[in-house]
């Protein structure tokens, strides 16, 4: 019996909402932050695409400034889920954007503002990993490192980049990693951070295939995060806050914060670290984020309530570490669904709207940390995610 794509559409869309928790409970269900018992330091395999059944979503997410004024946006995607005779296994994509700082990059095409997008089938063979090393091969693409340095091809016919990429400061994460939602704890979310690196490598941006590659070197730092959920992201977070600060004195403040939709109770989790070249001056898991400035940016279907400005206050133990974020500059919107394939995007976007934001900032910090006091200002880059 042959079903219409509408058809097909309305049954898969049932298949979502099944996944996702139900609202209106009386009693808001509990989220528990990282633990510091059974951690370890992280190494390269730990990275590695998650291999069992069931849902996960799982993104490879890096942010590079490079020296000619222009920044990258990277990711590497892998997406499975199950819901009764539903299941889509093994999903991969990839996608770019490279523009100028200070430049308003919207979903619109525009001279200067490259990207790219494909997508990979796992089942059919399009992407592969190691069990036994961090090695994705997308293709073409790949994503591989040993855990002091990684190398990194995202091909496409409008952005080609070949990189290396050298830490900086160790992979780390808060305590074990994972965050566990609701009574049982089975939903959960875990992150890794590479908290800053070096970069060098090579770079072909054209604005239609039929233009000639002109391949130029270059170089810059970085951030990048590795973060698996095992539920859709909208159930837990209702908006993602990450906040770095990577200064050329080698003091590097990178922060990363989440507020729960009513499921949870609007609890919130985070980090915030504070890092002087290799070495952790201050890491704390007790944060407070208060928005200062907001604005209320409308795109058809939904409202987002982006912060412009913000204030954090961090303890630890005797430490303290206060943080205000000023003066923020759109530089990119997009919508994630416009990476996934259409049959997806079209089941989504029946439940979702999510937008991604990244705004350049003015920031001022004072470090309280080992008795001592510290004064400092920048340029600073914030990220914002609203997956609903």
């Amino acid at each position: 019996m042959i079903v219409s794509l509408r058809a097909a559409i309305s049954l898969l869309l049932l298949c979502v909402v099944a996944l996702m928790p139900h609202r209106g409970h009386a009693e808001a269900e509990p989220v528990r932050g990282w633990v510091e018992a059974g951690s370890v330091p992280l190494v390269a395999t730990d990275l590695a695409p998650w291999s069992g059944e069931g849902t996960s979503f799982e993104s490879y997410d890096f942010w590079v400034w490079l020296d000619d004024g222009r920044y990258m946006k990277l990711q590497f995607v892998v997406t499975s889920m199950r819901a009764g005779f539903f299941k889509i296994e093994r999903q991969g994509s990839v996608k770019a954007v490279v523009a100028s700082i200070g430049q308003t990059t919207t979903d619109d095409t525009r001279d200067g503002v490259f990207r790219a997008r494909r997508g990979f089938s796992g089942q059919d063979g399009e992407w592969s990993s190691s069990d036994d090393a961090f090695n994705l091969v997308f293709d073409d693409c790949y994503l591989r490192g040993d855990g002091r340095t990684f190398h990194l091809a995202l091909l496409d016919d409008r952005v080609k980049t070949e990189l290396d990429l050298t830490l900086d400061r160790p992979l780390w994460q808060a305590g074990d990693g994972v965050t566990r939602f609701g009574w049982d704890g089975d939903t959960t979310m875990t992150e890794h951070i590479l908290p800053r690196f070096s970069v060098t490598g090579r770079l072909s941006t054209r604005q239609s295939k039929k233009d000639p590659e002109q391949w130029q070197a270059i170089a810059g730092r970085g951030y990048a995060e590795h973060r698996r959920t095992s539920s859709f992201p909208s159930s837990i977070g209702e908006r993602w806050t990450g906040f770095r600060a990577l200064r050329d004195d080698g003091l590097t403040i990178t922060m990363n914060h989440l507020q729960t939709p009513d499921t949870y109770g609007h609890a919130t989790v985070g980090w915030l670290t504070v890092s002087l070249g290799n070495e952790i001056l201050f890491a704390s898991r007790d944060l407070v984020l208060k928005p200062l400035e907001v604005r209320n940016q409308a795109i058809e279907p939904s409202n987002y309530p982006v912060i412009f400005g913000y204030r954090v206050k961090a303890r630890s133990g005797a430490d303290e570490v206060e943080l205000t974020v000023t003066d923020g500059h759109i530089e990119l919107r997009e919508n994630p669904l416009a990476s996934v394939s259409p049959v997806l995007r079209a089941v989504l976007a029946s439940a979702l709207a999510p937008m991604d934001y990244e705004l350049s900032n003015r920031y001022e910090a004072t470090l309280r940390i080992g008795g001592a006091v510290a004064a400092v200002a920048g340029t600073g880059w914030t990220t914002l995610s609203y997956p609903k």
